[in-house]
């Protein structure tokens, strides 16, 4: 929550944005959602709402839904460059690849189900955990050499490769999808209100944070 100074005329009041999403931080964020649940999209609208910054999105899954996508802009649709990967070699490939894509405007690297590809992609165990270890470094690289916020999500289904990914994250977001809006829970965010479609839903905390002073509230969200 921010809060800055009230209107010009009358009396002062006390002006707060109430985010209706965590923010993401420098360093790897894992996200933890219903698979189809576009979630990364509106991360990413609200990561990169008014301002320049730009996000790489490296697609396994075929999480990069530019319907989804188009809903928080066309502006945000310019500023994200998508790579598509069929196999674990592709992605392999796109991930050694991303230097010649990521420039001082590159503030998130997208990374949905991260795994998934080098679990059918017919390679045996030992080359499949060679080649996503080699994947791993390369983005713990990219991540320190650009200072880039990751957001990265793995498969439902368990397997023996996830540890490198949650042995190496610094922030964790789960999101749900509810009647009012996606639901989130994540260290530091305290969930007052829920966008939803072009409404606005609050909650009891979010009555409870409010005193007797005059409060003018903007809810920022996308």
């Amino acid at each position: 929550m921010q809060t800055d100074t009230g209107s010009d005329s009358g009396p002062e009041k006390q002006g707060v944005i109430i985010e209706t999403q965590p923010s993401l931080e420098e360093g790897v964020t894992l996200l933890d959602k219903p698979e189809n649940l576009p979630v990364f999209q509106a991360l990413l609208g609200s990561e990169l709402a008014g301002d320049s910054s730009k996000a790489l999105w490296l697609d396994a899954e075929n999480q990069s839904s530019t319907y989804a996508l188009a809903r928080h802009g066309e502006s945000l649709m310019e500023r994200v460059e998508i790579g598509k990967a069929f196999t674990a070699r592709q992605h392999h490939s796109l991930i050694e690849a991303a230097d010649q894509f990521t420039s001082q405007e590159t503030e998130l690297l997208v990374l949905p189900q991260i795994t998934s590809l080098y679990l059918d992609g017919g390679l045996k165990e030992w080359a499949r955990k060679d080649l996503f270890s080699d994947t791993w470094r390369q983005v713990e690289r990219l991540q320190e050499k650009h200072g880039l916020k990751v957001l990265v999500s793995l498969p439902d289904r368990p397997d023996d490769m996830r540890y490198l990914v949650t042995s190496s994250i610094d922030d964790r977001i789960e999101a749900e999808h509810t009647d009012q809006g996606l639901k989130y829970n994540a260290d530091g965010f305290n969930q007052l209100v829920y966008s939803h479609a072009r409404s606005v839903q609050t909650t009891v905390p979010y009555w409870n944070t409010q005193t007797t002073e005059e409060i003018e509230v903007a809810v920022r969200s996308t």
